[in-house]
């Protein structure tokens, strides 16, 4: 993530702690805030900045997994949330709430008003990916083992979109995107492809245009404007700037590592990719 404010600080997270470029990605240091809450045997999952520019930051290790919320860039953290053997796998935001995905399938609501917890919905497999639309009032969630689901009520019931079950692979969302400019549409990387939806995931099309030699995606990143769209499978990226009509082969050099993550950073020709064994 990039610091706000701050287009040349980017922050990393990782199986081993936090890490953190103060030159637009080129050196990577270990990061370590005031009271060192965050080493390098730290498991990472996600970082947040709100609309406020207050950050977030789901950890685990030593058994437990934390949520830290912080006003000046994670040097000092005030922890929100902690929980044994589980872990915030997601985190999303509006102007009211901070919403964590947990690894046990629990969707919560932390009202950063009163700081009260709530739990939205209980789902039978880990969150793994969670983004919040119309201020709350719409919840996309994409599972480890059980398929994507939507709620148009605030979260307070969900449907699970069984079209994507007819499709080997499709219901293996890795990663999503959701355009808001553009009525909502839904981009997904899965195990069956590069996938759209134009109707909050009632149905999917996949796209032909890819010119992949396997159809796994495991990264996506969304750009609304000017219609940019990014997707990794294990060692190439995929550029598209027309919505995905046509497309650009980029190919960063990860050697035996897969690419799982990319980030393109805004109002400049550079992304980041994240890769794992």
């Amino acid at each position: 993530k990039t610091i706000p404010g701050k287009p040349e600080r980017i922050l990393a997270g990782t199986n081993h702690g936090l890490f953190v470029s103060r030159d637009k990605g080129i050196n990577w240091y270990q990061f370590s805030d005031a009271e060192h809450l965050i080493g390098p045997d730290a498991k990472v999952y996600k970082i947040l900045f709100d609309a406020r520019g207050d950050g977030y930051l789901s950890v685990y290790g030593k058994g437990r997994g934390f949520v830290y919320e912080s006003s000046d860039n994670f040097f000092s953290l005030d922890k929100i949330f902690e929980a044994k053997d589980e872990a915030a796998y997601s985190l999303a935001s509006n102007e009211e709430n901070l919403y964590l995905g947990l690894s046990d399938g629990r969707l919560i609501s932390y009202s950063t008003a009163n700081n009260k917890f709530r739990t939205l919905s209980t789902f039978a497999s880990a969150i793994t990916n969670l983004k919040v639309e119309k201020n709350g009032d719409l919840f996309f969630v994409a599972l480890k083992d059980d398929g994507f689901w939507v709620s148009e009520n605030s979260g307070r019931d969900f449907t699970r979109r069984k079209y994507l079950a007819d499709y080997k692979g499709a219901e293996k969302v890795q990663a999503f995107g959701v355009d808001t400019k553009r009525n909502n549409v839904i981009y997904a990387a899965t195990d069956y492809g590069l996938i759209r939806s134009s109707d909050l995931g009632i149905t999917w099309q996949v796209f032909r245009t890819l010119p992949a030699e396997k159809p796994e995606m495991k990264a996506l990143a969304l750009i609304p404007n000017p219609g940019e769209i990014y997707i990794g499978s294990s060692e190439k990226v995929y550029k598209s700037d027309n919505y995905g009509q046509s497309w650009q082969i980029l190919e960063p050099v990860v050697g035996s590592r897969e690419i799982s993550v990319i980030a393109p950073l805004y109002n400049n020709d550079r992304i980041i990719v994240g890769t794992r064994r």
